[in-house]
Formats: structure tokens, sequence, C-alpha cells
């Protein structure tokens, strides 16, 4: 019999029917933490004992295995690869089906996943890698009737030819390796901008980007002036491509990228409250072109979450794709919280039922999707010194507030229902604690707010959201040497 699916209590039903035990696995507590509100039988596993510890710990079961050093392990694949974990994993989950949740997957996490009989909720490697190619995002466009104006060019030809593809592409361009997420694949250059100042770097990020070729393919396409918007799709088998509603994207906001070298394009967070202003018929169409991408990738062989970012033109009407995200997405766990909020099921749940391969049905789109009305928004906070920084002092994650200019720790809490004041938020995900150094251009921490802190289509924070980010931005500094 095929359970239909109307809440989160079903959700939670099913996966204990089927006798599920899930392990989140990542180097942070709060990393993976996004799905213990709909799974009963859920673990997190992590390698740093960070600040959010006890305030993750007081809602979900968490196991930290701590590694000689006293740096961050970000990679899952380090932390499975681990003999002591694979020991205790496998003699907690004696007769249960174990789902082992991850961000992105490697050879390595499949391998041990296979060897040990567990089921690792991911894309195989091959794919995300093909997928995540910008280029192929581009034939899946052309191949639903949604392609763009774009050149693919050697690094070496691009230098020769800047003149030429300025005159084709107009006074902006966008030029991007073909792969490498945003802030270190991304440059948008201008025909005013000296053109070897502007070759040097690219060269430069060239160099500091892992397995890159020595003269690697670069994607040029014209720059569209307008805010950043995102939307996040699901592919399942039976139950066709499901959708949230668009959202805003902050990007390159300067309280949260001070300290990174030559931000462009770096994804800082989203604000569900003031994406209310994004009108329906916007909404409607990145819907269409998500649920038209999805079933691209279907056919590909894709399973699960992902995500699209467009371009909003200043108008508000001409929506471009531009990227495809085939992974889960850097609004987890915050959009989580802003679903449950709103009595919806979030539609990572399905993404665990698809890989689980838990036979299921929805009731209707509501169950996921009510309105485009959510409160909410989440920041991130890099480091803000342009060097390698390291904390003299413990910083406890949990809810905050200003009192007197500065931060005064509340209680402790890690989602938006532990917010019981607009005037409070949480820092999460990577608190600082004594003795742990985060390097130059690092995430340090995150902040989740029930109010809205955008302006601008999200190109700046309002006056609340500059000061809750500058007085922790102040937290931070007072806490490191």
């Amino acid at each position: 019999m095929v359970t239909k699916i109307s809440s989160v209590a079903d959700v939670k039903k099913i996966l204990a029917e089927h006798n599920v035990k899930i392990y989140g696995i990542g180097g942070l507590p709060a990393t993976r933490s996004e799905i213990w509100p709909l799974v009963d039988d859920f673990e997190l596993i992590c390698a740093n004992k960070t600040g959010e510890f006890g305030s993750i710990a007081r809602k979900v079961k968490i196991r930290c295995f701590q590694f000689p050093k006293a740096e961050f392990i970000k990679k899952p694949e380090k932390i499975l690869s681990d003999e002591r974990v694979v020991r205790y994993i496998r003699k907690d989950s004696k007769g249960k089906k174990v789902g082992i949740y991850v961000l992105r997957p490697t050879e390595k996490t499949h391998r041990i996943c296979n060897e040990n009989g567990w089921t690792l909720i991911a894309n195989s490697k091959k794919l995300y890698d093909k997928l995540e190619d910008r280029l192929e995002f581009f034939k899946v466009l052309k191949k639903v009737g949604l392609s763009k104006e774009f050149c693919v060019l050697r690094l070496s030809k691009f230098e020769k030819k800047i003149d030429s593809i300025f005159k084709e592409f107009g006074n902006k361009i966008v030029v991007q390796f073909l792969s490498g997420g945003g802030g270190i694949g991304t440059f948008f250059i201008t025909n005013s901008e000296d053109k070897q100042s502007v070759i040097g770097e690219v060269r430069k990020r060239k160099e500091t980007t892992k397995n890159m070729d020595n003269d690697p393919k670069l994607i040029v396409t014209e720059f569209i002036k307008g805010s950043s918007v995102s939307i996040a799709g699901c592919v399942t088998k039976n139950n066709g491509i499901l959708t949230t509603h668009a959202q805003y994207q902050l990007i390159d906001i300067e309280e949260s990228v001070k300290g990174k070298d030559d931000a462009q394009g770096v994804f800082c967070g989203n604000d569900w409250e003031y994406s209310n202003r994004i009108s329906c018929s916007v909404h409607n169409e990145a819907e269409r072109i998500t649920e038209k991408v999805g079933h691209e990738m279907k056919k590909r062989g894709y399973l699960g979450v992902f995500g699209i970012d467009f371009m909003l033109d200043k108008k508000g009407k001409k929506l471009v794709p531009i990227e495809l995200n085939p992974r889960l997405l850097g609004t987890l766990p915050a959009i989580v919280y802003a679903q449950l909020a709103k009595k919806e099921v979030p539609i990572v749940a399905f993404h665990l039922l698809e890989f689980l391969k838990i036979p299921y049905s929805i009731k209707n789109k509501s169950v996921y999707k009510k309105d485009c009305r959510h409160r909410g928004a989440h920041l991130i906070i890099f480091n803000p010194l342009k060097r390698k920084i390291k904390f003299k002092k413990d910083i406890q994650g949990g809810v905050y507030k200003i009192s007197h200019g500065s931060l005064a720790f509340v209680r402790e809490g890690v989602e938006m229902e532990d917010l019981k004041k607009d005037n409070e938020f949480i820092l999460t995900d990577g608190v600082p604690v004594k003795g742990f150094s985060y390097g130059k251009n690092r995430k340090i921490l995150r902040i989740i707010t029930k109010r809205s802190i955008a302006k601008n289509g999200g190109e700046a924070l309002n006056k609340w959201g500059k000061n809750i980010a500058r007085k922790t931005i102040e937290h931070i500094k007072a806490n490191a040497i």
C-alpha cells in the first residue's frame, strides 16, 4: 500500500514503518542537521565540536568523532572513512535500513556505503560532476527551449578575443570557469576595465582553484542587471517535479564578505519575508522553468533536490536561468525551518524517500507549498579579516539579542521556533570555540532570524540586518587573536 503524505507526521511514520535509521554526516554539528525534524530515528555524526553543539544536542542525538588537530574537518568522506565511524554505525544500526545523508557525493563515500549495505542519499559522483558543468546546464536549457546566448573558449583564446567578445555581448559580461562555485569561478567584467588586469585576475583565480587545467575553458554570457533569485526543485520517480517558491538570494553582501578577496557572485543567504515581494507571474515562471529542467535531469538519471539560480531584471519581469546546483543547497537548514513554520512538508523529506526507495504519494501541492508568504532569513558571515583568524575564547551558539550596543546571549536554540521575539536571532553553523582557526575567506557562522534583513532586491541589508551583522562581526573579532 502506498502511503499518502499530507504532513511531517506522515513522513516520520512511513520512515519508522520501513525501519529506517539515517545518519547525517558533516564536519559541523549544524551540517546536515536540517532533517532531524522529519526523522525520528536520526543521528548526526560530526568532527568538530563548535559552539552550536549544545543547542543542537538538545534536539537531536549527535556524536562527535574528533580528529587529532584542532582544525576543521570539512569533508564527509574523511569522517565516513574513519574506521571508528564505520564500526559505530555498524553496531548502532543492527537490524535497520541505513541511510547516509551528505552534501556532495564522492566515489569513496559510494564505495563505503556499498561495502556496508548502506544507502547513500545522493546521486552518483559522475552524474553530479556532469550536471555541475555549466555548459551541460546550457545544453539542458537548449533542450527544453530556454537557451541563452553564450560562447565557450579557452582562457588563452579569451585573452586574444576579449575586444570582439565585448562587441558581441555588450559592455559588461559574465565570465565563468565551466565548473566552480560563485565567488571562485565567476567574474563580472566591464569594457572600461584594464584588460591585462582582468586577465591577470582570471589567471590568479585559476591558480587557486583545485584540479583546473593549465588552459581552462571559460563560458561567456551577457550581464543582466537585476536581482538574484533562486528556486529549489526535487526530482521524483512517480510524483513529478516538486518546487518551492522563488526566493531572493543575498549575493556579495558587504557585511558578509568584508574579508574575502575580490568577492564576486558569493552566496550569502536568503530573505523569505522580503521574497514576498516577488510577483505571482515570476513565481509561476520560475516553477515552469524548474519543472522543465527537472524532467530533463530525470532523463539523465537524476533524483532528489536541486536548485536553479536566476537573474530577475530591474523591472521584475524577465527571469533568466544562469546556474544549476545539482545537490543539496546552501539554503539548508534555514529553508526547512521556514517551511515548517508554515506547516509545509519540506521538499528535502521527499529527497529522503526517493533515495530510500519508499513508495508514497502526495495529497496535493499545498502539502509542500502552501503560498509564497514565508517569514525568516539567514545570512552567512565569512572571516572578516584578510588573514587566518584564531579564537582565544568560546562563542556560544544559540539565541542572541543586541543589548547596550553589544551581542547578549539569551538562550540555547537553533531553529526559527526557538526565536520568541522579533529582536532575537540565532548564531549557528560553525560558531567558533577556543583554539579553532579559520582560514582566510572561510565561512565563520550563519545568522538565522524571523525578521527581514534585505533591501534593494536583496543587493544589500536593511538597517536591522546591517546592525546584527556588524555587531556579530564585532563579537567575532573581540574573541579572536
